[in-house]
């Protein structure tokens, strides 16, 4: 799984929220205000496991419709929806901030962001939420449930997959 850079989810959340601290200070320019955006969808795709389609769909919905739990389409499934939820942190400032930017933002740009900022690719933002229930002992099919992945074994396999490298990882550095 080469998209997977393995990335850690507390940390991760702890880098945007960072960053979303120091964005909110200083001048308001273009290119502050897509920063606050970009780094709003990624925490968004973070807290909920979802595509970046479906973070970016989540906050283009919830800044129109002013709620912060919205329902989106699921990406390679028909007709099945899921729920998203902002988070507390990304209150109606932040919102307001959002909401003059939400209009331009496609897939691609939030990707190149995440890339250039964070030097990861935006699917390794839902493994990492994946890896993180799996590490706390959420059952596969709740975490399915959460993810909308229609098939169980593969998180199943990418959970077990990771606790093994784990643990390779831990044996090594005992001897």
């Amino acid at each position: 799984m080469d998209w997977d850079m393995s990335v850690d989810f507390i940390e991760m959340r702890d880098r945007f929220l960072g960053d979303l601290r120091k964005l909110r200070g200083g001048e308001l320019t273009y290119r502050r205000l897509k920063e606050i955006c970009y780094t709003v969808i990624l925490l968004v795709q973070l807290l909920n496991g979802c595509r970046i389609s479906e973070a970016i769909e989540g906050v283009r919905k919830a800044v129109n419709q002013n709620r912060s739990e919205v329902y989106v389409r699921v990406r390679r499934q028909r007709d099945n929806m899921r729920l998203i939820v902002i988070p507390s942190f990304i209150d109606e400032y932040l919102l307001g901030l959002v909401r003059l930017i939400i209009p331009f933002v496609n897939r691609d740009s939030v990707r190149m962001y995440c890339k250039y900022r964070y030097g990861i690719n935006t699917h390794s933002l839902r493994y990492a939420f994946i890896r993180y229930l799996g590490e706390k002992g959420y059952s596969v099919q709740a975490i399915a449930s959460i993810t909308q992945h229609k098939n169980l074994n593969y998180i199943l396999k990418y959970v077990q997959r990771k606790a093994g490298e784990d643990i390779l990882r831990e044996l090594s550095a005992t001897s």
